[in-house]
């Protein structure tokens, strides 16, 4: 057997320092648009490493029929778009893609996610509630239950600060905690403490959430008719 290459790394936590240092002031922010805007430091980040680089384009502008006939007989053309008689938008695919955007970083934290979210569901709800919880929908970093308890609430008491970020919580709520406020790994109501009347769900980001509140609504994955018969968008 005969071995061509070679792959050499050192592992280290690279990035841990930025993500932790958005963390941290996400925690120290008191307005909603400071709070998204360090969230987003980082959820920009993951989107960047699994860019599909495949996807980018090359738009040419052309203003004269010589310049037009050119980029029209180019392999690389995918279609165009007439302005008007003086200006023309020509969309090539890349004569040149780099794949430089390391895509296991995505897997790596994509994994990590999943495991602390099915550990959370198998190791502590699906063992306090048995056949008690009916899993509803799940996402990547978070999951809808239909649980029969007394007290779901006095539930998370037990396990409050092992479990659960309820940093949200009203501050005159008997759950409300600060301790973990937003910690990487722990679980908060986003509806915080408003009960669910009803849910629909029909697929992957197609959903309805009816509270005592609102209605919320996920139609990103919907196709027209569903959103007009079976969620009236």
């Amino acid at each position: 057997m005969n071995i061509d290459h070679v792959l050499v790394f050192e592992q280290r936590n690279w990035i841990k320092s930025y993500i932790d240092f958005n963390i941290q002031q996400r925690q120290k922010a008191t307005m909603d648009f400071a709070k998204g805007f360090w969230k987003l430091m980082n959820n920009s980040v993951f989107g960047k490493f699994m860019e599909n680089l495949l996807n980018r384009v090359d738009i040419k502008l052309a203003q004269t029929e010589k310049k037009s006939r050119k980029l029209l007989a180019s392999p690389r053309l995918k279609d165009f778009k007439i302005f008007n008689n003086d200006l023309v938008a020509f969309n090539l695919r890349k004569k040149y893609v780099y794949l430089n955007r390391p895509f296991y970083v995505d897997a790596t934290i994509l994994e990590i996610s999943k495991n602390i979210l099915t550990s959370f569901y198998y190791n502590y709800i699906k063992r306090k509630y048995a056949d008690n919880v009916r899993l509803l929908f799940i996402d990547t970093d978070s999951l809808t239950l239909l649980v029969h308890t007394r007290d779901f609430y006095e539930d998370m008491r037990s396990k409050l600060k092992t479990h659960f970020d309820t940093s949200d919580y009203p501050p005159d709520h008997f759950l409300h905690d600060q301790t973990n406020k937003k910690v990487l790994g722990k679980f908060k109501d986003e509806l915080q403490d408003v009960p669910i009347l009803e849910f629909v769900g029909l697929r992957s980001k197609c959903y309805s959430i009816l509270t005592e509140i609102e209605e919320k609504k996920q139609p990103r994955a919907c196709h027209n008719r569903e959103r007009e018969r079976e969620l009236g968008l």
